[in-house]
């Protein structure tokens, strides 16, 4: 039994292996853009912290994208 199991392991391994060498293999070539971007980070107090996200790219109309983040681990 156990030397079925390590032909089942092996046999998945080596099929994951090849689905992934597959897609790299497909995937497209690399285009040589740039996004421009204003990312900035606030800390309100321990547990708050703000981010501000500006894209500066033409297509995107310029809009300004705000998060507010709180860490359970780090509130008193």
């Amino acid at each position: 039994m156990d030397e079925r199991r390590l032909w089942v392991r092996t046999g998945c391994i080596v099929l994951l292996l090849w689905l992934g060498a597959g897609g790299a293999a497909g995937a497209q070539s690399p285009s040589k853009e740039v996004w421009p971007e204003i990312d900035t980070w606030l800390r309100l107090s321990p547990a708050w912290r703000l981010s501000v996200f500006v894209p500066l790219a033409e297509n995107l109309d310029n809009q300004v994208i705000l998060h507010v983040f709180f860490d359970r681990s780090r509130h008193p």
